[in-house]
């Protein structure tokens, strides 16, 4: 089975809804992933986990603002192998996201994501 880690800021300007965290790991369940949540408010305990134990799964989906997605990338970069990267934008601000254009809803992002767009 994939593993999918989905790093979470709940502290973030949209993940203000709990609904939401289920939601997308029942999409990621339901597209045969076995999921793992990580709810992180610390830019440098993402780096830290991710450095330790990115390497065990298939796809990270990071859910917070740009602070959490630079964090997850900066991680990333010490893994030799690296997984697949997804990207939910939850910030208030989310400037990476509204120069990619990216979709402001959670449900349509991680959809987007596990079909591989």
């Amino acid at each position: 089975m994939k593993k999918l880690l989905l790093l979470i800021n709940p502290s973030a300007g949209r993940m203000t809804g709990k609904h939401v965290v289920f939601d997308l790991v029942d999409r990621a369940d339901f597209a045969g992933y076995s999921v793992e949540v990580k709810p992180t408010r610390d830019a440098e305990n993402i780096k830290k986990y991710l450095i330790k134990n990115g390497k065990n799964f298939d796809l990270i989906i990071c859910c917070g603002g740009d602070g959490t997605l630079n964090a997850t990338v900066s991680g990333l970069m010490h893994l030799k192998e690296k997984p697949y990267l997804g990207y939910i934008p939850a910030g208030s601000t989310n400037d990476f996201a509204k120069t990619l254009n990216l979709p402001k809803d959670p449900v349509v992002s991680i959809y987007n994501i596990l079909k591989g767009k």
